[in-house]
């Protein structure tokens, strides 16, 4: 890629420097108070000039740019204007409007908003203060707003102020607030700080993406990939969502774009204090996501793709997490904000989520909700793997049960598997024909020892795998392909999950043979990581068998997995241990897995040294 790329899409009404607009003070009744606008440069906040005004007087009084000719605004766009009054105590509180933005026709006809005053001004400063035009507006002059010609601020003063100019602005633009990030490449990646000192640039000064104390204040659309790709990587950052509360709901977001992106966030913090406004994020290209021990708080909804993983992060108080099949593993969703009857995440992929949602928490919120949401497209034969559920419904058919299953459109059995869960696993499902069974998830244990010595077998090699009769598959035909290494296997309704273990026998090409952690890619497909590179596609007669166990025992000559079955699972498989002294007489097992209790075997081993 390239160096990173940092701008916007604002435009200036104007910029208060020499030969700009023309500034004056409103001349409808009760809003003249003071002095007129003059240029000053003792206190400019964006490039070498700003606007100022005496405020000799109580009441409210304000100035005001003439554009020149009419503004459109995007939609869920605003006006921006940076604001700054010297006497933060003299102000009316915010409900009676102490700072107010205006927009209107001329100085007589405009409307205004009440966005500011001496509760959330208290400790002053410039403030760049955000309008969307369609809010209801909180004081309508002469005939209103016209065609947004005109913009300013005033204020609501109650105590005259007889020293100096204490009322100034600077520039001030529209659109849709837009801070827009392309580019980032090896040892100059695009990060938050890199735009923030583009965006407090003197002559910049934009108010999108700016420093503060600890932190960074956003506001508007941020665009990961505007135009073409980003190599966006930051860490250990603490971002605040300004208070805007005179702008549409969707002004504040975050959107990932162009699937060549890639976004690394470890440990960013990003919290809300606009209300109207929270925040939302949506990938809408495929992007590299990857977010680590990041913290969400107050926010609104979250879209996210397959391509993300969202890993040991915690989503405080927000909306909807749509997953679109990514990866969430260790991740906390808090007391979520969503509605009662709605789910807190939805998951609406054709997959079982079993490698996907291991070990996440979900614990409710305020309104009587559920914590996750299979939809229409979700694989009706599910596990849930360590997952805890907290206040939750402890009946089915609750608006508040910690599952919601959808209507697929016919009578479905749902098959819930539950490993390692804690809190009572409920459901209530949308369509009444429906048939849920859930079960809880089986051990199968294996303990290798010595047969003379009763010793246990530290690294002994075992695979257990499926043979004919039971749920799991057994020499399924399969199809292969492979590129780069990689290769992916077409396995019509396989039901299988990332990270297990898979036999695959029958190739020509004997690269492809030998026992493989998967990932799972879709439905029908998953890959395994190959060693060389064998001709493409697979020739022979491929199949492929599930492997429960597939490894080596620990120190106390074990090895053991948990699961659920449908059904009883025949199993075949060795021990061997011919690698490393003592060397033993490689030893057949076989056996039933059984779906309600599980299955637990010693494997005594002869010596052959």
């Amino acid at each position: 890629m390239a160096v990173p790329s940092y701008t916007t899409g604002l435009v200036d009404v104007d910029s208060c420097e020499s030969g700009g607009k023309t500034w004056a003070e409103p001349t409808a009744a009760g809003w003249t108070m003071g002095a007129g606008p003059s240029s000053d440069d003792d206190n400019p906040f964006q490039g070498l000039l700003s606007m100022s005004k005496a405020f000799n007087a109580v009441g409210v009084g304000g100035q005001m740019v003439n554009n020149g000719a009419g503004i459109t605004l995007p939609t869920d766009g605003a006006f921006l204007v940076w604001f700054y009054w010297a006497a933060p105590g003299s102000l009316e509180a915010d409900v009676d409007g102490g700072i107010r933005i205006m927009v209107g026709t001329d100085l007589a006809n405009f409307l205004s908003w009440d966005v500011g005053g001496k509760t959330t001004y208290v400790y002053g400063g410039w403030i760049n203060y955000a309008v969307n035009t369609t809010v209801t507006a909180d004081d309508t002059v002469g005939t209103g707003l016209g065609n947004s010609q005109y913009v300013g601020a005033a204020v609501n003063n109650y105590n005259s102020i007889f020293k100096g100019n204490p009322f100034l602005t600077d520039a001030v633009r529209y659109g849709r607030c837009e801070a827009r990030m392309s580019g980032g490449e090896t040892a100059n990646y695009a990060t938050f700080p890199g735009y923030a000192a583009v965006n407090d640039e003197v002559n910049n000064r934009w108010g999108l993406i700016q420093a503060i104390a600890g932190g960074y204040l956003i506001k508007g659309l941020i665009t990961f990939g505007y135009g073409s790709a980003v190599d966006f990587r930051d860490a250990n950052r603490s971002i605040v969502i300004q208070n805007t509360g005179k702008v549409t709901a969707n002004f504040n977001r975050i959107d990932i774009r162009q699937a060549g992106s890639r976004i690394d966030w470890t440990n960013i913090v990003l919290a809300s204090l606009s209300t109207v406004s929270p925040g939302r994020l949506q990938m809408f290209d495929a992007a590299d996501v990857n977010f680590n021990g990041c913290l969400f708080k107050d926010m609104d909804t979250f879209i996210f793709m397959s391509s993300a993983d969202v890993i040991n992060c915690t989503f405080q108080a927000c909306k909807l997490i749509t997953s679109g099949g990514g990866h969430f593993n260790g991740t906390k969703v808090l007391t979520s904000g969503v509605a009662a009857d709605a789910s807190a995440f939805q998951w609406n992929v054709a997959v079982n989520p079993d490698g996907y949602l291991d070990n996440m928490t979900f614990t409710k919120g305020t309104a009587a909700h559920h914590a996750i949401g299979f939809g229409t497209t979700a694989s009706t034969s599910i596990t849930l793997r360590g997952i805890a559920f907290s206040n939750f419904n402890a009946a089915n058919g609750q608006n508040d049960s910690a599952l919601h299953l959808a209507d697929k459109g016919t009578d479905t059995t749902w098959t819930i598997g539950c490993v390692g869960c804690s809190g009572t696993v409920t459901y209530k499902k949308a369509r009444a024909g429906d048939t849920v069974n859930i079960t809880q998830g089986v051990a199968f244990s294996i303990h290798v020892q010595d047969a003379v010595t009763m010793a246990s077998l530290v690294g002994a090699a075992v695979m257990a795998k499926a043979a004919s009769g039971g749920p799991k598959p057994y020499q399924a035909s399969v199809s292969i392909v492979q590129s780069g290494g990689t290769a992916t296997v077409t396995h019509n309704s396989h039901g299988l999950a990332t990270n297990d273990y898979v036999i695959i026998e029958g190739c020509y090409e004997g690269e492809y043979n030998g026992g493989w952690k998967i990932t799972v890619t879709g439905a029908n497909t998953y890959d395994y990581t190959l060693v060389g590179s064998p001709a493409s596609p697979a020739t022979g007669t491929p199949v492929s068998t599930f492997a429960p166990i597939y490894g080596t025992t620990d120190g106390s000559g074990n090895i053991s997995d948990t699961r659920t079955y449908a059904s009883n699972q025949p199993f075949t498989g060795r021990v061997r241990k011919a690698t490393s002294a003592p060397l033993y007489k490689t030893q057949p097992i076989s056996g039933t897995i059984d779906s309600a209790a599980g299955a637990s075997m010693t494997v005594n081993m002869i010596s052959d040294d």
